[in-house]
């Protein structure tokens, strides 16, 4: 009812292709080594998906980085964000307890240490703390943690590319791999190299 509210003449034309989709996904699973597979997705990459134990500590074999170019034609691909230097000590200071910021250096509150061969920030000193780039991108609410910083003017400007964490399957990048004429299977299989997608009654549970 709330399709039909929402998007009115034209849910008549794509409930009968939303219902199909549903009951073809419904009987499917995407297994790796006989398991099901824990099937990550995000909003866009950087135009490179990112490893999991880069974001999560835990390595998956088939969450690894694969490029995923369709992601750079996204619209709000790369987004700036500017923060005078009052905000950014508040935001600092609100999301990493205990942190000391250098009065006469705010060029220096930032400093990216480690970053990804997929472009993510992996590490990064704040003030007299180090902490995941995740961490900081949650801190200051950035879209993604392939990010620039730089300094200048009393302003902070941090230039970001995609769209979330960064691992398995980017939503806008399987949109489209679908554009060019993948199927879901194919698109599955470049986004989680390894895994299989298998037919599984609706009953086994996929067991």
């Amino acid at each position: 009812e709330r399709f039909f509210s929402r998007y009115g003449a034209t849910a008549e034309l794509y409930w009968p292709k939303l219902t199909e989709s549903a009951e073809w996904a419904a009987t499917r699973l995407l297994f790796y080594d006989g398991e099901p597979a824990l099937a990550v997705y995000h909003a866009m990459s950087c135009g490179m998906t990112e490893a999991s134990e880069n974001v999560w500590q835990a390595a998956l074999p088939y969450l690894v980085p694969v490029e995923s170019k369709g992601d750079l034609l996204s619209p709000d691909y790369q987004v700036t964000e500017t923060f005078d230097q009052k905000t950014m000590r508040y935001l600092l200071e609100q999301a990493f307890d205990g942190v000391a910021l250098d009065e006469g250096d705010p060029a220096g509150w930032i400093q990216p240490l480690e970053t990804s061969p997929s472009g993510y920030l992996i590490s990064v000193q704040v003030g007299d703390q180090t902490v995941h780039g995740q961490a900081l991108r949650h801190a200051l609410s950035l879209r993604s943690s392939c990010m620039e910083v730089s300094f200048s003017g009393g302003t902070f400007t941090i230039e970001t590319r995609g769209y979330g964490h960064g691992v398995g399957m980017s939503q806008y990048g399987a949109d489209f791999m679908a554009r060019q004429g993948t199927d879901c299977a194919g698109i599955l299989a470049h986004y989680y190299p390894g895994t299989e997608l298998v037919q599984v009654s609706r009953t086994d549970g996929g067991a």
